[in-house]
């Protein structure tokens, strides 16, 4: 066969990559990101709920100042400062 002048040679073909795997992996990591970025928004408004519930626990029938520090020292010693 006769090569042509001024004409490039054809590049071997490349293997078309694999877009539904590609599609995948992107999707899943965007599921992933998604996932963790609504558990911190709601560890949020849990911790948000939890502290308000424990400023306002002399409001509740039966709960006095003394009650509610001792409440409110328990849940600290179980759970951090």
């Amino acid at each position: 066969m006769k090569k042509s002048k001024g004409k490039a040679s054809p590049s071997p073909a490349q293997p078309a990559p694999n877009l539904k795997y590609t599609y995948e992996l992107g999707y899943n990591e965007g599921q992933a990101d998604g996932y963790n970025q609504g558990a911190a928004d709601q560890r949020k408004l849990d911790i948000e709920s939890a502290v308000n519930l424990l400023n306002d626990l002399e409001s509740l029938p039966g709960i006095g100042e003394v009650t509610a520090n001792k409440i409110r020292i328990l849940v600290a010693s179980r759970f951090g400062n």
